[in-house]
């Protein structure tokens, strides 16, 4: 990541670091220390150096407080801005607002291939060559891959098959690649691309996929 400087000012809201990108309605994904994933955000209002938003229940039910560090990402076509800084106040009035001072900015290129989505679902995984299953936590999900949290070790380009519950009706399974991993404090995160799903499980996660897509433009407009 590049920070930015003076070079991209003409990027900038006048007298702001924050860019031109992110304007009033302009998605973003919100990370705060007490949530595994970022949760979804709509901008409000942007004033100076500050980022106004509706509060997130779901930080407030996991107790987040005024001067808590936090990170706003904005994808803008190529371009991802990630926006760190601080909460500066919590208003009490309704619709809450959560508001962010903005302390620094950085620019890098899109990678990401497809949406991804924060999830919390019950799974099964085993190594292709093998016939022993463990207990999985899918944690995100996209159309190409997901990643999930266990607490056996497995190796990075090892392929798996994965068997995901996504509702009391519908379990997906596909094959992947191990492609990351990452050791915890008692388990393992590792990162899954897809090498191999048949016709009815890809039809079942596109459904799936447009369905987190529904819930999170929804809860973007509360």
């Amino acid at each position: 990541m590049t920070v930015i400087t003076d070079i991209f000012k003409k990027e900038f809201h006048k007298n702001s670091i924050i860019p031109k990108a992110l304007k009033r309605g302009a998605n973003i994904k919100l990370k705060h220390y007490s949530t595994f994933e970022p949760l979804a955000n709509t901008v409000t209002e942007i004033e100076g150096n500050r980022i106004i938003m509706n509060l997130p229940q779901k930080l407030l039910d996991n107790n987040v407080f005024t001067g808590d560090s936090v990170v706003c990402t904005h994808y803008n076509g190529e371009t991802v801005y990630t926006l760190s800084g601080e909460v500066e106040e919590i208003t009490l009035m309704f619709p809450q607002k959560l508001i962010i001072k903005v302390e620094n900015v950085e620019k890098s290129k899109n990678l990401r291939k497809q949406d991804r989505y924060p999830v919390s679902l019950s799974a099964n995984v085993r190594k292709a060559d093998s016939r022993e299953v463990h207990f999985a936590v899918i944690k995100n999900i996209s159309l190409l891959g997901v990643s999930f949290t266990c607490n056996v070790e497995l190796e990075v380009s090892s392929e798996v098959i994965l068997n995901m519950a996504v509702s009391e009706e519908s379990i997906i399974t596909f094959t992947g690649r191990i492609i990351r991993a990452r050791e915890l404090t008692n388990f393992y995160e590792y990162g899954v691309i897809q090498s191999d799903i048949d016709e009815l499980n890809r039809e079942e996660l596109e459904k799936y996929i447009e369905r987190l897509k529904r819930e999170e433009l929804e809860q973007s407009q509360e």
